[in-house]
């Protein structure tokens, strides 16, 4: 089931809507044209979006794949009145407890009744938020030690989501440690 996701191309598409997300979110003027409620919320909710389509590469069912994207569109809405260093865990957060990457079979094989499987769907859920924060920590740490500071003003906001590459490196970390969780529990 796995190797059908693998050789589908338009899934390796939906691997590079964060770098898009990532180019997009920096750029106010792109939104000015929305009603001043939207204006901050677009980025975020764009940005969700396309992180949630990434993480669900192992899911081949559309429809729920669809509805969870939308449902971690909506969730991220708060997150847009706050900080960076808020907002990309917190979309992270939201992208690893919904947009899973497919029912996590090794888990839900093993348990019987409808509770169990629940059980199960909550601890993987629970798991892939460890697994995707741990990684989040760490790319912030890397970013910081390894690479310069853009300049902004970290309390204006746009030192994390001011630089292209640094925004894409933080957000590719939690997303492959997301989606590694994902292959290896198929």
């Amino acid at each position: 089931m796995l190797d059908a996701a693998i050789f589908n191309w338009p899934r390796w598409i939906a691997l590079l809507l964060p770098a898009v997300a990532t180019f997009v979110y920096p750029q106010p003027r792109w939104f000015d044209d929305l009603p001043w409620l939207f204006q901050r919320s677009a980025p975020v909710v764009f940005y969700g979006l396309c992180v949630a389509i990434a993480v669900s590469f192992c899911d081949l069912r559309w429809l729920p794949r669809i509805v969870n994207c939308l449902v971690v569109a909506v969730l991220v809405i708060p997150l847009s009145h706050t900080f960076d260093i808020i907002m990309v865990p917190g979309v992270m957060f939201v992208t690893a407890l919904v947009a899973v990457g497919g029912a996590p079979t090794a888990f839900t094989d093993d348990t019987s009744g409808r509770l169990g499987r629940l059980a199960a769907s909550i601890l993987y859920r629970l798991l892939r938020v460890f697994v995707g924060g741990m990684a989040s920590i760490v790319s912030f740490l890397l970013v910081a030690m390894v690479l310069p500071s853009l300049g902004a003003c970290p309390a204006g906001g746009g030192d994390i989501t001011g630089g292209f590459g640094r925004f894409t490196f933080i957000t590719y970390a939690w997303i492959l440690s997301l989606l590694l969780v994902d292959i290896k529990a198929k």
